[in-house]
């Protein structure tokens, strides 16, 4: 399966780059091809095409920059997003670069790799699947990664998950609902 892994994250000292390489080398492990994108390397604006996503049709775009999204997210079979929790919800940059698109998302595969404080991220996942299941048609895999108290979750000496059985298990259980979707 080609999976694209989506960082969600562009704050500076983010830990989301762990949790990204972490997943993509699970993901790489069970025989998956991966293409990762950084959303603070591709610095999607705020700003939108003129036409709404939902009223384009043959994915028109008019700026290069949606254009090339819209290509990455068409050429995968599955999207994983990694995601941190913000304030109970999903970082502005992932939910922004949610919406620069709109067909490339229909029936699309999602899957949820999220981290945070003692709660993970289940608020933000909430959202995630609220706005994939009732909007844009999402086919979300059941089962998601919530890696809770991520500033101590890593060994600093080694860069791996210190409960990774558990994280692994669960990132398998999705990978295989994805693959099976």
């Amino acid at each position: 399966m080609n999976i694209l892994v989506v960082l969600g994250s562009v704050r500076e000292g983010r830990r989301g780059e762990r949790v990204s390489n972490w997943f993509s080398g699970v993901a790489v492990a069970a025989g998956h091809h991966v293409d990762r994108v950084d959303l603070a390397q591709i610095k999607l604006p705020m700003e939108m095409e003129e036409t709404i996503p939902g009223a384009t049709t043959n994915f028109e775009y008019t700026n290069s920059y949606t254009k090339a999204w819209s290509d990455k997210v068409r050429a995968a079979d599955a999207v994983v997003f990694v995601h941190p929790e913000y304030n109970g919800s999903v970082s502005a940059a992932l939910k922004n670069a949610i919406d620069h698109l709109y067909h490339e998302w229909k029936d699309k595969k999602i899957g949820l790799v999220g981290y945070g404080g003692a709660g993970g991220s289940a608020d933000a996942q909430a959202h995630l699947r609220f706005i994939g299941e009732n909007r844009l048609s999402w086919d979300l895999a059941p089962t998601s990664v919530q890696i809770t108290h991520i500033k101590d979750a890593f060994d600093t000496d080694q860069n791996t998950l210190k409960d990774n059985e558990t994280y692994a298990a669960a990132a398998h259980q999705m990978l295989t609902e994805l693959a099976q979707q």
